[in-house]
C-alpha cells in the first residue's frame, strides 16, 4: 500500500486516537503537544505494521513529511532524523517514529508475530544484489544516496555519488525485469526530491558518453 496525505487524514478522522490528535492540534492553534505526537506516532506505526510495510529509513522520512503535510507547524526532526554516515560523528537514525517502531517491533518479534525489525538497508541490498560484483564503493555510495545524500545541499558531492552507482540504475531500469518504477523511486527516492530532474540529465549525460 502506498502511503499519501489521504492515509493520515482517515485515520485521524476514522479513529479515537485519530480525533483527539485533530482536536489538540485545533486547541493549541495548530500545534501539538508531546501527548498528541506521541499518539499520532503511535496511531501510525500501528497502521505501518498492520500494512505490512516495511520500516525503511524512506518510509519513516516520507511518514514524517505526511505528518508536516497535515500539521504545518509540526517539525519534521520530531518524528524522524535520518542516519548519518559519513564523517567523524556518525549516528542511527533516530526521532518518534523510530522509538515507536522500535518498541512495538521488539514486542511484536518477542511474541513471535514478526520475524524481524526494521529493514533500514532493505532497499540498498536490493538493488547491490541485483548487480554482479558491486564493489563496497558503489554500496556506500548507494546508501549515501538513499539516506544522508537526500539533505545534502552540494549537488556537486551528489552527482559524484551518482556517477559511481550509474551502472546500478542502469541495470535496475533497462535490463532487470523484476524492477516496477515504484520499485525504482523506492531505491532512489533522491529522484523525487528537488535535484532529480538535474540527476536525470546526468544520467543522459553519462549514458551518451559511454555510448559516444
Amino acid at each position: 500500500m502506498e502511503w499519501t496525505i489521504e492515509t493520515i487524514l482517515n485515520l485521524l478522522h476514522t479513529t479515537n486516537d485519530g480525533r483527539c490528535v485533530l482536536a489538540d492540534g485545533k486547541k493549541n492553534n495548530g500545534y501539538l503537544s508531546d501527548d498528541a505526537q506521541n499518539l499520532i506516532t503511535q496511531l501510525l506505526i500501528n497502521h505501518l505494521l498492520q500494512d505490512q510495510s516495511k520500516g525503511t529509513d524512506f518510509f519513516f522520512r516520507k511518514i514524517s513529511e505526511l505528518i508536516v503535510e497535515v500539521f504545518p507547524k509540526e517539525q519534521k526532526s520530531v518524528y524522524f532524523i535520518p542516519s548519518k554516515t559519513e564523517g567523524q560523528h556518525q549516528a542511527h537514525a533516530k526521532g518518534k517514529l523510530i522509538e515507536r517502531w522500535k518498541n512495538v517491533a521488539r514486542k511484536l518479534r518477542l511474541a513471535g508475530a514478526i520475524s524481524c525489525e526494521r529493514k533500514k538497508t532493505a532497499d540498498t541490498q536490493a538493488t547491490t544484489s541485483s548487480l554482479p560484483n558491486c564493489s563496497e564503493e558503489v554500496k556506500s555510495a548507494i546508501h549515501w544516496l538513499q539516506t544522508d545524500g537526500l539533505n545534502f545541499s552540494n549537488l556537486n558531492i551528489i552527482k559524484e555519488k551518482w556517477l559511481i552507482t550509474y551502472e546500478v540504475r542502469k541495470y535496475d531500469i533497462f535490463e532487470s525485469n523484476e524492477q516496477s518504477i515504484s520499485d525504482i523511486f523506492l531505491k532512489w527516492p533522491i529522484f523525487q526530491n528537488s535535484k532529480g530532474y538535474e540527476l536525470v540529465l546526468e544520467d543522459f549525460k553519462i549514458g551518451n558518453l559511454k555510448t559516444a
